[in-house]
């Protein structure tokens, strides 16, 4: 996963591995498509992020804003406290 740096490069932001998920604050059925058609999906608040990155499929919500992170793609904040998504190839 990478973020822009100030310079304008890519600076990497690790995901790291987690045995155990954030307790979710609910779930929600969300659509990613033919391959993985509809999912219970995990919403867990922005601040889940703070400790670690997360994998998919997620829903982050926030006060002003939600994110959808498909099946297999990562989340994980930056250091400027931006949401940088990794996505799966």
């Amino acid at each position: 996963m990478a973020a822009r740096a100030d310079d304008g490069r890519d600076a990497p932001v690790a995901l790291a591995t987690r045995t155990t998920r954030p307790t979710p604050v609910g779930r929600r059925e969300a659509y990613f498509g033919p391959a993985h058609g509809r999912l219970a999906t995990p919403v867990v608040d922005r601040a889940a992020l703070a400790e670690t990155g997360l994998r998919g499929p997620l829903i982050i919500e926030e006060y002003e804003g939600t994110t959808v992170v498909p099946p297999g793609d990562g989340a994980a904040l930056d250091r400027f406290g931006n949401i940088a998504i990794e996505v799966a190839p």
